[in-house]
């Protein structure tokens, strides 16, 4: 069994573990700029140095100062179990950059400073994800222990567990910067625990957390301990699914909600959380637009029926499905996963509300006597007097009749005349799904009026006797 120390062969080009453990063997190999050449299978460092793991790049005495660029690899299965050592990461002291890597399963373990990816930052990471189990005793951290410069674009997915300052992403951000970043994994700890920062003295902005954060004192869903800014900062893990895929619940970030546009997060509306686009492969998805009547069901598009002009990965491409009217692109009608793709589309599926009506309920009765007016007299806003025609069972729609009115077609007697209603409108949650006129149609009767005749007061009838009636 090797202990990791094989020399860098062809440069900066790290293709295997052993040369990635070679980076932290000299002062001047520490450095240096270093790119993953592919993806790593770390898995045999569990049997490294009598079980102690692969040996942490950097320490405070010897700092790596280099430059790590993963080129979008992976490396999976590092193993680091060193619970009395401090500074323990993949970099456990970083004063250069570490960027584009993502550090997937494994698991590691040290005494304090301890990070899935670095264990304490002084300069720039960025565009990395751990989704490893890391643990310790304080400044445990998913993704870096202590941070004293940028931590960007950054995610974690995997368990966190310590006694004090304790984060998803960062346990302890001195006067560093953390920005646009998340975590999924449960976090725990006794004190400064937080589902994305233990504890903070400077900069958090554009982050959320949706994993369970538990500890004794100073824990929060975002920020354990806060002495400084946080802004856009968002716990939703104890909000509904429906809550957390809607864009509208993360203000403040540069979302994008359609694909393919030039911004830090991407949502999969109703689907997904955001997710951070720089670990996504934008797709232009194309395919015939497509329409349908509203009738209470959810409609999904076949997947023969798209095109993506790349090759993809299937089990990366999941069908959604809609059910109340709108129209959304092609790109929104599938979704994806943090590790796929960024889908974009300029083609449409549009769910047409259904047109429904109101009739007036049978039995009921507009009669009055001429008075000149087209007005009904009858009360027209009582409940029961009207009935709406072609709602989906189950729906929940209903008429408001608050603003209804009445009038006949015209003021003049005569049966069966048309009394035209207006002023009705939809209300309930699936109101939306249908078109209405707001009005509605009855009959009516109004009789001709009774009149009599009268002589004028004053007229006087007089004659002399004649023998007849006559006037």
């Amino acid at each position: 069994v090797g202990d990791g120390g094989a020399a860098i062969s062809e440069g900066q080009w790290i293709k295997n573990v052993n040369e990635l453990q070679a980076m932290g063997k000299e002062d001047t190999t520490l450095k240096q700029t270093y790119f993953l050449y592919g993806d790593i299978d770390a898995s045999a460092t569990s049997k490294w140095n009598t079980d102690a793991g692969f040996s942490p790049v950097g320490t405070a005495g010897t700092t790596f100062a280099g430059t790590f660029d993963g080129l979008n690899h992976t490396i999976t299965g590092l193993y680091i179990n060193r619970s009395e050592t401090s500074r323990v990461g993949l970099i456990g002291y970083a004063s250069g950059t570490i960027q584009n890597v993502g550090m997937a399963g494994g698991r590691i373990t040290g005494k304090n400073t301890v990070g899935g990816v670095v264990g304490q930052n002084w300069n720039i990471v960025k565009n990395v994800y751990n989704t490893g189990m890391v643990s310790g005793t304080n400044y445990i951290g998913g993704v870096v222990g202590e941070n004293y410069g940028t931590v960007k674009n950054v995610y974690n997915t995997g368990a966190v567990g310590g006694t004090d300052y304790v984060g998803g992403v960062v346990a302890y951000n001195g006067n560093g910067v953390v920005e646009n970043v998340y975590n999924t994994g449960a976090v725990s700890g006794n004190s400064n625990v937080g589902g994305v920062v233990g504890q903070n003295w400077n900069i958090v902005k554009n982050v959320y957390n949706t994993g369970d954060a538990h500890g004794d004192s100073d824990v929060g869903g975002v920020v354990g301990y806060n002495g400084g800014t946080v802004t856009n900062a968002y716990d939703v893990s104890s909000r509904t699914d429906a809550e957390k895929y809607k864009a509208s619940t993360y203000q403040g970030f540069d979302l994008d909600t359609t694909g393919g546009q030039d911004m830090v997060w991407r949502i999969y509306e109703g689907y997904t959380t955001p997710f951070l686009k720089s670990f996504l492969k934008t797709v232009t998805v194309s395919g015939s637009n497509q329409t349908v009547e509203y009738d209470g069901n959810s409609h999904s598009i076949a997947r023969d029926s798209l095109s993506y002009g790349t090759e993809i990965e299937s089990g990366k491409v999941f069908l959604g499905a809609r059910r109340n009217a709108g129209s959304c692109t092609l790109a929104n009608m599938i979704y994806s996963v943090q590790d796929g793709y960024d889908f974009a589309s300029e083609n449409t599926f549009t769910i047409h509300p259904k047109s429904i009506t109101a009739s007036i309920a049978a039995g009921s009765t507009f009669d009055k006597t001429y008075d000149g007016t087209t007005e009904v007299k009858q009360p027209v806003q009582a409940a029961g007097l009207y009935d709406l025609d072609g709602v989906i069972e189950k729906d929940d729609v209903s008429l408001n009749i608050a603003n209804a009115s009445a009038v006949y077609a015209d003021k003049n007697a005569g049966t069966g005349k048309a009394v035209n209603f207006t002023g009705l409108a939809l209300s309930g949650n699936d109101a939306a799904n249908y078109t209405f006129a707001g009005t509605a149609s009855g009959t009516g009767n109004i009789a001709a009026k009774n009149i009599t005749a009268g002589i004028a007061a004053g007229s006087t009838f007089d004659k002399t006797y004649d023998g007849t009636t006559a006037v």
